[in-house]
């Protein structure tokens, strides 16, 4: 996080590291900050971390951070409780899943959303 801070000048609030990649939770409305003209700050921790960033940004609410982080526009969120676990499951329409993110930034904000709010993300199609 120290490194994010360097290239960036933005405290991120947390960050997750797998072999896919490094992801940042970034405070609301230091995206642009944290991301640089041209992408220039992604590019210099790209290159000092041969590894792939990936930036969400931080909320509050549940929603607008799954908005934000599966780039989608309207969840449909159901929470439920399994095992002693609290579980939200989010239902996308077919046109949020063709738009939604895949691959790690899916992971990266599955495993941030139960980090910020406790509960684990479940996504659906409606």
């Amino acid at each position: 996080m120290r490194l994010f801070y360097e290239a960036t000048g933005v405290e991120a609030g947390d960050c997750i590291i797998s072999e896919d990649g490094i992801a940042f939770l970034v405070p609301a409305g230091q995206m642009g900050k944290a991301i640089g003209k041209g992408g220039a700050n992604i590019q210099r921790l790209r290159a000092r971390t041969n590894r792939s960033i990936f930036l969400f940004e931080d909320s509050s609410d549940e929603e607008a951070f799954l908005r934000k982080s599966l780039n989608v526009s309207s969840p449909i969120l159901q929470e439920s409780e399994k095992s002693n676990k609290k579980v939200v499951y989010v239902k996308l329409s077919a046109p949020d899943m063709h738009s939604m993110k895949r691959g790690a930034a899916v992971s990266f904000a599955k495993g941030l959303f139960e980090r910020i709010f406790g509960k684990e993300l479940r996504i659906q199609s409606r």
